[in-house]
């Protein structure tokens, strides 16, 4: 059985957890970074990190994460493990390579307003995380595709839902 793992990336609050759910409703394996973070760190620790958009806190914790679902992965039955929320800096993007299976890169787009609202309704109107991620993300952004075919990783773009 051939097994592919897809990679989600993008702007926060453009999508990629709903796209990691709607893949595991048609039976892909899902690993929801971005949720488990959320569920472990609040805003405010994140916003105060050098990096918020993939703080130094959580770099072994990703990796864990990642490599655990792998592990998983590969004795199971599915053909598709979807990943939510990495890779998002270049150790994390190193990953890719250590692992022996189809990877693709899929990047979930959404404009700017509506990844805004979705910020202020996650994080009770707080927007001090949104606003401290911008400027990294942007870069990582801008880099990831070149990494992506540089390295001759398949890399897709997909624009987010409206709502």
């Amino acid at each position: 059985m051939n097994k592919t793992i897809w990679w989600l990336v993008g702007r926060q609050q453009a999508g990629k957890t709903m796209f990691g759910v709607t893949m595991g409703s048609y039976g892909a394996q899902v690993l929801l970074i971005g949720q488990q973070l959320r569920q472990r760190f609040s805003p405010a620790e994140f916003a105060k990190e050098s990096n918020p958009f993939a703080p130094e806190m959580t770099e072994k914790l990703v990796q864990d994460m990642i490599y655990a679902e792998i592990e998983r992965f590969i004795h199971n039955t599915n053909s598709l493990l979807v990943i939510d929320s990495a890779p998002r800096n270049d150790a994390q993007f190193n990953i890719l390579f250590s692992v022996s299976m189809m990877s693709k890169v899929i990047l979930i787009t959404e404009r700017y307003d509506i990844r805004k609202n979705r910020a202020r309704k996650t994080y009770s109107g707080d927007l001090t995380l949104f606003d401290a991620r911008e400027g990294p993300e942007t870069i990582w952004m801008d880099d990831i595709k070149s990494k992506c075919d540089f390295n001759r990783i398949e890399y897709i773009s997909l624009l987010g839902s409206n709502q």
